[in-house]
């Protein structure tokens, strides 16, 4: 497996960190893992067309892991992206009915697209796409759900947005790598903070840990030794672009 990030940022607008967008790539398929805006353009720019892409998995609904699914939508149904075989969507609680009035308004109907959509919800829940063994677990974050990916005898959790649970800690436990966010500097927003990082790491036996939507509060803050603290294993963060082997 190998992720891309497409977007490590925030719904604080910044041109070096797109909003959030995780570009999953296995045995010659494309995966994408929430869309917020600018994942469009993105894709493009690392050589992958929409139309590329057969699976596309939500953490939640908050606009910022979100935005461009109408954008990827849209564009796929028109002259040199158009698609012709099914887009797969997946996502928590609710997204059925999301998805619903997101095609009742940017289309007279859902029959105007020329592509089949598949969308289910898959909230605590394990199922199988492609090459990859997926399983899910809702976290504290307005119904955020993470994902945890095992392909080829490695594993990838990825964690959309959460403050502290056990959750996010059994879901990742002994993943080789945790894509976790490290949202604010201080607890008491539903985010984790650096020295959560470094516990949710530390016990769940995570091998590298890569700290990913970072608001503005933290560009000066040395968020890796801060996470140390918690946990001693390989830690980097996030930048757009930036490739992980797994």
């Amino acid at each position: 497996m190998k992720v891309t990030i497409l977007g490590c940022g925030t719904a604080s607008l910044d041109l070096k960190k797109h909003e959030s967008g995780y570009l999953l790539g296995h045995d010659g398929k494309y995966y994408l893992f929430d869309s917020g805006a600018g994942t469009a353009y993105r894709l493009l720019e690392v050589g992958v067309k929409v139309t590329d892409i057969e699976v596309i998995f939500y953490t939640h609904f908050h606009n910022d892991h979100i935005n461009d699914l109408p954008a990827i939508l849209w564009s796929s149904n028109f002259h040199d992206n158009s698609r012709s075989r099914e887009l797969n969507l997946y996502g928590p609680h609710g997204f059925k009915d999301y998805c619903n009035i997101l095609l009742e308004k940017i289309t007279v109907s859902s029959k105007s697209f020329k592509f089949p959509i598949d969308v289910q919800e898959v909230t605590n829940k394990e199922f199988s796409v492609g090459g990859l063994n997926i399983k899910t677990q809702e976290l504290k974050h307005f119904g955020n759900i993470a994902y945890r990916v095992e392909a080829d005898g490695k594993v990838l959790v990825y964690s959309g947005d959460t403050e502290y649970c056990k959750e996010i800690e059994e879901i990742a436990r002994e993943a080789d790598v945790l894509i976790l966010e490290c949202g604010v500097a201080k607890a008491g927003e539903p985010h984790l903070v650096p020295e959560e990082c470094g516990i949710v790491a530390k016990n769940a036996n995570v091998k590298k840990l890569i700290l990913t939507h970072m608001y503005p509060e933290l560009d000066n803050v040395d968020v890796i030794s801060i996470v140390k603290k918690n946990f001693d294993g390989e830690i980097e963060l996030a930048e757009d672009f930036k490739v992980i082997d797994i």
